[in-house]
């Protein structure tokens, strides 16, 4: 006799056929960083048979991302390819640290762990536009018995050390990217995004290196001596600078967006976030904490310092950039009104005060008052944008199309998650990103089966001797038997079955009670009439509903054949 499944409904949300589109827009007003721990049942309100997992998301919202909460609406795409939508909870809204999306129970038990795959994201209620990245839950996010240790070799790979800006605010990043330009990330706070720099500003070489026509002394008639390969760069047009940070662009293997700072993040950034007029206070440093010479009348020998930051007399900011004031001027997107280009943090022929009045210039082929006038690289990574830039680099690799990939801004970290098939592709994985400079770490949360494909338990011989008892007229064994429990398991109450296939083929099923999964012995139920004329039963668990052949997919243990009794 084969005892019948209940297939239940999915309630809770509201479901749309169809895949949903994956997006990774850098200017959606949310963006989902990572999972606030594992999912956590829930049932509260809800009617029998409608349980809800609750996965919560951290999220941080830019300053511009609409305040209204019905600007908002969950989606949640479902394992098998279903989309749900609903309203965001009441007691979140923008600004929530947190936002929480519920899955329906019965749509993520009874998977196999690696279909379990949840996709989350914010979007308009209205159009379906996406209002964050989308953020992928596996089997790791949602409450599940868990294999004992593996017994194969499982790593991780993980390398490097993720950024910690903590209470400085910034953290430099441990390698430099093409051109020799090295960066820090100033980190987001609630109210404002982050963002990377440049430690220095371009010099001669750099810029001549990509901008072969560069040429510091055109059009000028001082005599300053301004044109070592190591000097800032000067004479660069916004036009000028905006080419350089094109072919920077170019250059890079990586793929990260080069542009200019705004005029905000420059003063942020020039300042180490400091609430004063300079990075060393509100006085005036005249010339011992930048390169302020004063204005005319000059000397020969004035000049602007090499950007090694080092030997020169003038030290780093608390975030590590040198030269911010003084030196050489450097260009920012938004002027007045917040168009055109301002000249930031004036130059060596400057009086201190005068770089708190940057200059603005419409025009991106003009210099503005003097040709003392460089530029400081910056970029944007968010979540979604360095997540894509990272899985670019493994899905030429079949075997690491499908990993799973998240990347932490203010850390500069990923983390790579989900099944790959075997140790060696988990190691080449975590291998390839080191080529990626604007990495400081990779965290290996990959997972490497152990089993074979679709077997998730073992099932031992008879650990004891078999007790019968008569239930509804027939006789039953009751008979203990050893079982292992490999990789990760489906989510928690998930339905197993424990199937005996008798002679000419008889079959007889029931459900585990939901504490034996997991469990190195199980306390197994048969029939004394499928018991063979040898003594021995065919036995083997399936996942879901019973399974009627051994032979089906829905079996995920090995057939154990077991010696009930002498014969």
């Amino acid at each position: 006799m084969t005892r019948p499944t209940t297939i239940r409904p999915l309630l809770g949300l509201i479901l749309l056929g169809g895949p949903a589109s994956v997006s990774t827009d850098a200017q959606a007003p949310v963006t989902l960083t990572r999972w606030e721990g594992p999912a956590s049942p829930s049932s509260a309100g809800r009617a029998p048979g409608q349980a809800m997992f609750l996965l919560r998301a951290r999220a941080r919202w830019s300053p511009d991302a609409p305040g209204e909460r019905d600007r908002y609406e969950l989606r949640v795409t479902l394992p098998d390819g279903r989309v749900g939508r609903r309203p965001m909870r009441p007691e979140e809204g923008p600004g929530s640290l947190v936002v929480t999306f519920p899955v329906p129970a019965d749509s993520v038990r009874n998977l196999l762990p690696e279909a379990v795959n949840v996709e989350v994201a914010l979007v308009d209620p209205t159009t379906g536009t996406p209002m964050s990245n989308p953020l992928v839950a596996d089997i790791s996010r949602f409450p599940n018995p868990g294999p004992p240790p593996s017994r194969a070799p499982t790593g991780p790979f993980d390398w490097g050390r993720p950024l910690s800006p903590g209470e400085s605010g910034s953290g430099a990043l441990p390698r430099s990217c093409p051109g020799g330009w090295r960066f820090v990330r100033v980190a987001s706070t609630p109210d404002r995004p982050g963002f990377f720099v440049a430690t220095t500003e371009a010099t001669n070489r750099q810029v001549a290196d990509l901008l072969p026509d560069h040429d510091p002394d055109a059009g000028r008639s001082d005599e300053f001596s301004l044109d070592a390969p190591e000097q800032p760069a000067i004479n660069l047009t916004p036009g000028r600078a905006e080419a350089y940070l094109a072919a920077l662009r170019e250059a890079d293997p990586a793929g990260v967006p080069f542009r200019l700072p705004t005029r905000a993040e420059w003063e942020r950034a020039a300042r180490a976030g400091r609430n004063a007029a300079y990075w060393w206070g509100d006085a005036p440093v005249f010339p011992d904490g930048a390169n302020f010479l004063g204005p005319e009348p000059g000397e020969e020998a004035d000049t602007t310092a090499p950007e090694s930051g080092s030997g020169d007399g003038f030290l780093a900011n608390p975030w590590g950039l040198v030269h911010t004031f003084g030196n050489v001027a450097e260009w920012a997107t938004g002027g007045d009104g917040g168009s055109a280009f301002s000249r930031m943090g004036g130059h060596f022929r400057s009086e201190p005060a005068q770089a708190l009045e940057p200059p603005v210039v419409d025009d991106p082929a003009a210099l503005g008052p003097d040709p003392y006038v460089g530029l400081r690289p910056a970029f944007d990574l968010d979540a979604a944008t360095g997540a894509e830039l990272i899985r670019r680099q493994l899905a030429d690799d079949p075997e690491l199309a499908g990993v799973g990939v998240s990347f932490d801004p203010d850390a500069a970290s990923a983390t790579l998650s989900g099944p790959v098939p075997g140790t060696e592709a988990r190691r080449r994985a975590s291998e390839r990103l080191r080529s990626l400079w604007f990495l400081a770490a990779v965290v290996d949360e990959m997972r490497t089966p152990v089993r074979a494909p679709g077997r998730l338990a073992s099932i031992g011989g008879v650990a004891g001797t078999p007790t019968p008892t008569r239930l509804l007229g027939r006789t039953i064994l009751r008979v203990p038997v050893s079982a292992s429990w490999d990789g990760p398991q489906p989510v928690a109450g998930s339905d197993w079955w424990l199937n005996v296939y008798g002679p000419g083929g008889a079959h007889w099923a029931y459900r585990l009670d939901a504490g034996e999964p997991g469990k190195p012995t199980l306390l197994l139920a048969i029939p004394a009439g499928l018991v063979g004329p040898d003594g021995t039963a065919r036995v083997a668990l399936s996942l879901g509903v019973p399974a009627t052949s051994p032979e089906e997919p829905r079996v995920v243990s090995d057939l154990a054949m077991l010696k009930i009794r002498g014969g």
